[in-house]
């Protein structure tokens, strides 16, 4: 059985992302981030990046190889993904690949997108997003799957229906949906 996963914000690549998160070097950033995602996405399953994902080409094409495995990967482009000619190339190169892009996307009853779409937009749907990190909006209809709060690791659409059933149930609508513990 196919299981969609989901996460935000990998910016593999970024030289400077230290400056941002708790890691002692960018190359311990990448390979963690990778290495959740080859740990808990099989073949056959869907692996949705939802913006923000490479800051430079070489890597790229190494983190491409190394995912190659995965039969189906969409692509949310967020605000940094394809600001430059390098990285509007990194985008080129993963629609060669097969990889599906799209800048928003309506699947299973959410919105997919890189920033938060603005509430009077969602017509009944939450919506799993990256863009704000750390930060969440006080919002149940709003889940964010930057790396920053799933532990750098990509989360399934099922744990996301349950996290997001429990908050429903229990919490009031002024409320976020903490992923953390995922």
């Amino acid at each position: 059985m196919s299981i969609p996963y989901f996460i935000a914000d990998t910016h593999w690549g970024h030289k400077n992302i230290c400056q941002y998160r708790p890691f002692d070097s960018p190359e311990i950033h990448n390979k963690l981030i990778l290495d959740n995602i080859v740990y808990k996405v099989d073949k056959r399953d869907t692996l949705w990046l939802l913006g923000d994902i490479f800051f430079d080409a070489e890597l790229a094409k190494d983190i491409m190889d190394e995912l190659s495995y995965i039969r189906n990967i969409r692509w949310i482009l967020g605000n940094h993904d394809g600001e430059n000619t390098e990285r509007q190339g990194i985008v080129s190169e993963a629609l060669s690949r097969g990889w599906k892009v799209y800048s928003m996307f309506s699947y299973k009853g959410f919105w997919l997108s890189h920033a938060p779409i603005h509430s009077l937009e969602l017509r009944g749907k939450p919506n799993i997003h990256g863009h704000v990190h750390d930060k969440t909006i006080p919002d149940r209809d709003y889940i964010n799957v930057s790396c920053e709060n799933t532990s750098y690791a990509p989360v399934s659409l099922t744990k996301i229906q349950d996290t997001l059933a429990f908050h429903r149930e229990y919490m009031d609508k002024e409320h976020s949906v903490s992923l953390r513990s995922c």
